[in-house]
């Protein structure tokens, strides 16, 4: 069997053995285009798109890596190809793989600069976890219903009159709800301790932040975000709780049948946010706008990506 010749030099071993080399490889390769290809996986499914600021050089080093592997997978599956054409002594019907190898040689040392580069983007400290996270609500000021894109015109549809009115208008209703709870609490500090119906709306009512701070409560929902839906789906009226809590830990007269619009300083509101409010009670299906899904990091993908590369780099090394 004829010495495979490389550089000038002889090499000891033969163009009919390359095959092997090869077809593993190219395997390899191709078995980290499978999850893409099926849609499991994309650098555009990590949390690039919602608050990462290295995002271009993610992409770089997932795009050049990926681009590389696809490079080496057709010069490998056409070593493999030529490598079987012929018998052991039939040198000149393999004579294409020599320009094949170059090809190769070259793949492997933009392989080494880009699986480098690979490696420090995972270990630097300058790409955030929030990077790799595929939970788009927690770089979002959408709710989670809107930034996770369950809202789209089927599922708006399968809400009730009064939740439709308050998703269609949600930054209304939003301005609108703090506004509420801003304007209760401006009462309560003016007011206290006789709280009377006859408040000023257009008073200057002027106060510290410490004031303002002792009235502010802190829900905490805990960490675990199926104890979280499951809480949020036995909530019901949510928008309704809340100000209930509120009125009650305010020591503030309510009406029970129309809470928003029936305290103090609902007068002050415009009309548009008394309608919104209102809906705002009436809605029950907050467990399906407030729902979060289970975030979890893409960076398994990339860890792999980076770790398969040199250890194909070894072995062709």
């Amino acid at each position: 069997m004829p010495e495979l010749r490389l550089f000038n030099r002889r090499w000891h071993i033969s163009t009919d053995v390359l095959p092997l080399l090869g077809a593993f490889l190219a395997v390899c390769h191709v078995v980290y285009f499978v999850p893409i290809l099926a849609g499991a996986w994309t650098v555009e499914s990590t949390g690039i798109q919602y608050s990462c600021n290295v995002g271009t050089q993610l992409r770089v080093a997932v795009y050049s890596l990926l681009g590389l592997f696809a490079l080496s997978v057709i010069v490998e599956f056409s070593l493999t190809s030529i490598g079987l054409k012929g018998g052991p002594l039939e040198e000149r019907k393999r004579k294409p793989i020599h320009v094949l190898l170059y090809m190769e040689v070259a793949l492997w040392l933009t392989l080494v600069v880009f699986t480098a580069y690979g490696t420090y983007i995972l270990a630097s400290p300058k790409v955030p976890t929030s990077c790799w996270d595929n939970n788009p609500c927690a770089y979002s000021t959408e709710i989670p219903a809107a930034c996770t894109g369950a809202l789209n015109a089927e599922g708006v549809a399968t809400l009730s009159n009064a939740c439709q009115l308050v998703v269609s208008n949600m930054n209304d209703f939003q301005s609108c709800y703090l506004e509420w709870f801003t304007m209760g609490i401006e009462y309560t500090v003016t007011s206290f301790p006789n709280y009377t119906y006859d408040w000023d709306c257009d008073a200057n009512h002027n106060f510290t932040a410490e004031q303002y701070s002792r009235f502010l409560v802190e829900a905490e929902f805990g960490a675990d975000i199926a104890s979280y839906n499951a809480r949020l789906k036995r909530c019901g009226k949510l928008a309704f709780l809340l100000e209930e809590s509120f009125v009650q830990m305010l020591g503030i007269p309510y009406d029970n049948s129309s809470l928003s619009t029936t305290v103090p300083w609902s007068p002050c509101q415009n009309q548009t946010c008394q309608t919104l409010l209102m809906a705002g009670d009436e809605c029950t299906e907050w467990d399906v706008l407030f729902k979060l899904g289970n975030p979890s990091s893409r960076k398994g993908f990339v860890i792999g990506l980076v770790w398969g590369s040199w250890a194909m780099l070894a072995v062709t090394a």
